[in-house]
């Protein structure tokens, strides 16, 4: 928990430098929808958090590609 908010980490992998990738993004945010809407009292996201330069991998995520995915919609209430 941070702030006392429970939070979801979205995977990323070696193979794509660690870098936030909108497919994986967009899988966390559907699978967050479908519980949700299911009932399965899944987390409700309410921010994405990108970086533009990451200390320990160097990894820089795709803004474009992450803001492409938060102009689609979604449950996300804010784009960090």
């Amino acid at each position: 928990m941070v702030l006392g908010l429970a939070f979801r980490v979205v995977p990323t992998t070696s193979a794509d430098g660690f870098r936030l990738r909108g497919s994986a993004l967009t899988a966390a945010l559907d699978a967050a929808a479908a519980a949700e809407a299911g009932g399965g009292g899944g987390l409700v996201p309410v921010a994405v958090v990108a970086t533009s330069g990451t200390t320990t991998s160097c990894a820089f995520d795709p803004l474009d590609e992450i803001a492409e995915v938060r102009q689609g919609g979604g449950a996300c209430r804010a784009c960090v």
